[in-house]
């Protein structure tokens, strides 16, 4: 889940991990995607995330495999969770060229940086003899079209990655020019009872049920199994994810938060420009780690923090 699967199988075990950091003196975020995948249903994911508008800065990918140790630091912040499980509620065109986006092999992925494209044409640009292609691809694109989700004041880069072999605490890190918040890509496809994707026309009355004030009806929401780490330069407690009701458990550790990015820090990222950049991550910035389980029925959406 969190992505746009073109399989059938959601992703087991997602984790969503965010950390604030510097590429070529420039203001960055670093998004980890990490979870279990089995490769024999073919899927292959899309990742939208947001640059500022006219953005030009290079988006910039590394594999876990290049970050020996991150998973295992990561896992001592969920210690601090309390027993009590939690959930949340609901809340109320560029010129490109026409040929393929190179495809590159990192960690145990293929993953490829779509930029400067309308969802439109995505189908069109995918390098598929690299990626395994749905016969549906563009109806399962529908939900990149919900401007309630993607939200249009932002430009939009598509990250398309499938797993070369099958995979458990593993992932990949994107790392793109920061835009003004911190974003966690947690939906994905919406599917009816029997598992079918929406068409378009559900949106309308999806948001026409909600502006009726019946958001509370269960063909609007999704199922939610993600655990999300959102380190920040902030050391208050009971951070909320913005206007969902779901309370972080705030770890302000230092040891812990230095170990995890000793992992990380001073790395080589491949950029989508075929640069290789030094990802710096300022640990003396990071005070803490807000760490979430949503495991709930809930509105589909992302999650913007504003920063």
């Amino acid at each position: 889940m969190c992505v746009i699967l073109a399989g059938e199988r959601e992703p087991d075990s997602t984790r969503l991990v965010h950390l604030p950091c510097e590429v070529s003196g420039n203001k960055y975020n670093m998004l980890a995607y990490i979870n279990n995948f089995d490769i024999s249903d073919n899927s292959v994911m899309v990742v939208p995330f947001p640059v500022s508008r006219n953005n030009k800065l290079p988006i910039c990918m590394v594999g876990l495999t290049d970050m020996p140790g991150f998973v295992n630091f990561l896992k001592l912040f969920e210690y601090y969770r309390q027993s009590n499980s939690f959930g949340f509620k609901n809340s109320s065109d560029g010129l490109y060229s026409r040929e393929s986006f190179q495809v590159y092999e990192i960690g145990n992925y293929n993953i490829s940086v779509a930029h400067d494209i309308k969802v439109d044409d995505l189908e069109s640009r995918i390098d598929w003899s690299k990626f395994s292609k749905p016969f549906d691809f563009n109806t399962r694109c529908n939900t990149l079209r919900d401007q309630h989700i993607y939200y249009p004041n932002y430009d939009w880069v598509y990250v398309i990655a499938q797993a070369t072999k099958s995979v458990k605490d593993d992932g990949f890190c994107i790392v793109y020019p920061n835009c003004g918040a911190d974003y966690f890509p947690i939906a994905h496809e919406y599917r009816d009872n029997t598992n079918n994707i929406y068409d378009i026309g559900f949106f309308t009355q999806k948001y026409n049920k909600i502006n009726n004030n019946n958001n509370n009806n269960d063909n609007n929401n999704v199922n939610y199994n993600v655990q999300l780490y959102h380190f920040t330069d902030t050391d208050s407690t009971n951070v909320k994810i913005g206007p969902l009701n779901s309370v972080a458990y705030v770890t302000t550790d230092k040891t812990a938060i230095d170990k995890l990015i000793r992992t990380c820090n001073n790395k080589l990222i491949q950029g989508n420009n075929n640069v290789k950049y030094k990802l710096i991550i300022d640990t003396n910035k990071i005070k803490s780690c807000n760490f979430y389980k949503l495991d709930d029925n809930g509105q589909n959406r992302n999650i913007y923090l504003k920063t």
